[in-house]
């Protein structure tokens, strides 16, 4: 009996012990918890005010060229609309090795789609570039010159206005 006893009371007292441990480590995971908690919180609401409140208000760049103000683009809802009358800008140096400098070039894995309205006579050389996520060109009846680097880095489909 009395090894019985001892026994139950060695058990006992483990038990107790890892009560008390698991106790402990239940209130540490908890403060854990509730810290990843207010940092994922803190991260969302940091990404929808710095990330997707500039995309959802839209962003609106000059353009042209020679007069930067006669094209402009804007980007709204992932969609990088060019306007105005004239010449796009280049944005492509042959002569450089840099990449193009686009206004939008932070934002053009976001652009999924283009659209070039009547009265813009040319899309600027590398306007378009790396722009991965790009799915679609609508071209207006008043384009007369696409320059090819437009397009490297991202698979589209040109729409081409009916004659």
């Amino acid at each position: 009996m009395y090894q019985k006893i001892t026994k139950s009371v060695v058990c006992a007292n483990n038990c107790i012990a890892m009560e008390s441990r698991n106790h402990s480590k239940n209130a540490v995971s908890l403060k854990n918890l509730r810290s990843r908690r207010n940092f994922l919180i803190c991260s969302v609401l940091l990404l929808i005010f710095l990330g997707f409140g500039n995309k959802a208000m839209g962003q609106t760049w000059n353009c042209g060229y020679p007069i930067l103000s006669s094209v402009t683009a804007t980007f709204s809802n992932n969609n990088l609309t060019i306007s105005g009358s004239g010449l796009m800008g280049d944005y492509w140096n042959p002569d450089n090795d840099s990449l193009p400098s686009t206004p939008w070039w932070n934002i053009r894995g976001s652009i999924y789609g283009v659209t070039i309205n009547e009265g813009v006579t040319s899309v600027g050389d590398g306007a378009f570039y790396d722009c991965t996520n790009l799915a679609g060109v609508s071209l207006a009846h008043s384009i007369t010159r696409i320059m090819i680097l437009n397009f490297i880095g991202g698979g589209i489909n040109l729409f081409l206005p009916a004659e």
